[in-house]
C-alpha cells in the first residue's frame, strides 16, 4: 500500500458534548460522501425509535476496558487512513461503497478526555485532522443528558470536564469548521453547504438534499434553552461550548 496515497487521505474529526449534536452533524457527513465508520443502533429512554449512533464500533473496542488513550488514539486514526474501499449496506442511503476518494471521518464523545494531555500532545494527536467542533448551549447539553442519562451530580462532573478538555482541544488544534446545532436544525440548507465548502468536499446535488433532508427539526429536545430549569448547573454556566454559527477555515 502506498504511503503516500494513504498520507494523503483527509481525515475529519467531528468533536462535541455528549447529546450535543454530534450524531445529527455525523449522519450529515457520511451522506455527503464522509466514510464515517460503522454505525450502530440504539433506541434512547423509552424510545421505540432507533436512532443512529455514529460512534466507530472499532474504535469502541479499541478503547474497551481501559477508556481511551494516546496510543489506541493514534492507532485508531492511522488504521483509518490507511484503509481500502469499505461495502456500504446501512439502510438510509442508496451508495453501497466508498473509494479512496472520500475523506474517513468519526466521532466518539470520550476522546474529549484526551484535552487533559499536555499541549505538545494534544497537538501530536489532532494535528491534521480535519476538525468539525458541533457546539450547543451548555445548559441544552446538560438537560437532554439528565432526560436520557439521569439527573445526578456524577453526570454534570463528567460534563464539566469533557466542557473544558473540548475548549482545550479546539484551543491548540483550531477546527475548520464550527458548527451552531441550533442553526444546522433550523436553517439547515445554508449550514449544510457551508460544511461541504469548509471542508473541501465534492457531493452531487443528490447527495447534497439527502444530507439536508436528514436533519430532523424535533431533534432539538428543548424549545427554549434559557428556560430550562436544569438542577444543579448554576446561573450563566457555559464553559465555551455554547453558541455559534458555521466558522472556521476552509480547506483546499
Amino acid at each position: 500500500m502506498s504511503t503516500e496515497v494513504s498520507e494523503a487521505r483527509p481525515v475529519v474529526c467531528v468533536l462535541g458534548m455528549p447529546s450535543g449534536g454530534t450524531s445529527t452533524v455525523s449522519g450529515v457527513l457520511a451522506r455527503l460522501g464522509v466514510d464515517m465508520g460503522q454505525v450502530g443502533y440504539e433506541r434512547l429512554g423509552k424510545s421505540t425509535r432507533l436512532y443512529e449512533r455514529w460512534e466507530d464500533r472499532r474504535l469502541a473496542d479499541l478503547c474497551a476496558g481501559r477508556g481511551i488513550t494516546m496510543d489506541a488514539f493514534v492507532e485508531y486514526v492511522r488504521m483509518r487512513r490507511e484503509e481500502g474501499p469499505r461495502l456500504h449496506r446501512e439502510p438510509w442511503g442508496p451508495r453501497r461503497s466508498w473509494s479512496r476518494a472520500n475523506p474517513v471521518g468519526f466521532k466518539y464523545p470520550d476522546i474529549l478526555v484526551l484535552g487533559r494531555y499536555p499541549s505538545p500532545a494534544i497537538h501530536a494527536m489532532f494535528d491534521g485532522l480535519r476538525i468539525v467542533h458541533v457546539r450547543r448551549p451548555f445548559r441544552a447539553v446538560v438537560a437532554s443528558n439528565y432526560r436520557y442519562r439521569g439527573q445526578s451530580e456524577q453526570v454534570l462532573g463528567r460534563l464539566r470536564c469533557y466542557a473544558n478538555a473540548l475548549c482545550r482541544i479546539v484551543e491548540h488544534c483550531p477546527p475548520v469548521a464550527t458548527i451552531d446545532y441550533d442553526r444546522i436544525v433550523e436553517d439547515t440548507g445554508p449550514c449544510v453547504r457551508e460544511l461541504v465548502h469548509r471542508l473541501g468536499l465534492v457531493c452531487s446535488d443528490t447527495m447534497l438534499e439527502e444530507a439536508i433532508g436528514s436533519v430532523n427539526p424535533r431533534k432539538r429536545h428543548v424549545i427554549d434553552d434559557a428556560d430550562l430549569h436544569v438542577p444543579g448547573l448554576e446561573d450563566g454556566e457555559d464553559p465555551g461550548v455554547g453558541d455559534a454559527h458555521v466558522a472556521g477555515r476552509a480547506t483546499g
